[in-house]
């Protein structure tokens, strides 16, 4: 299991405010950010073992939405056990409460054998590269810096 140092909590902050940021701001984000944002936001709740906190009140939904995202990094295993605890809370009933349901969950992802954040962070490194690889400008949009530049020397 991946030690959790604070650090977690520190880019969930930074990833909530660009959220907002971008939200007042009328722009949209990716699919991909969005994937990013959601695993990020679960992992770092389980890293803080506050899962029954963070998905109080929605807890399918959020389960739900973290599944597709783990799905989506592919990081299967985490998908798989959120499904799984997600068919359980659909089963719950008063000798199974949902609350004994995330504490499986919760201890389940502790005893998880899986560099979930290196994952996290290696989806999050290919998508940066991938962007890169594409230019988002026209290819002559710098092409009169350039003469001016050239001009100058």
């Amino acid at each position: 299991m991946t030690q959790h140092n604070g650090q977690a909590a520190s880019t969930s902050s930074s990833v909530l405010a660009i959220l907002k940021k971008s939200q007042a701001e009328g722009t949209r984000f990716s699919h991909t950010e969005r994937v990013l944002h959601t695993a990020c936001e679960f992992w770092v709740a389980a890293m803080n073992r506050s899962l029954t906190r963070y998905v109080c009140g929605v807890p399918k939904i959020i389960l739900r939405d973290a599944e597709a995202a783990f799905a989506a990094i592919e990081i299967e295993s985490v998908a798989n056990v959120l499904r799984d605890a997600r068919n359980s809370l659909s089963a719950a009933t008063p000798t199974i409460p949902s609350e004994r349901v995330l504490a499986q969950l919760q201890q389940t992802l502790d005893h998880l054998a899986v560099p979930v954040d290196d994952l996290i962070g290696k989806f999050a490194a290919e998508q940066t590269w991938s962007r890169l690889k594409r230019p988002t400008f026209e290819p002559g949009a710098f092409s009169g810096n350039t003469q001016a530049e050239s001009s100058a020397r």
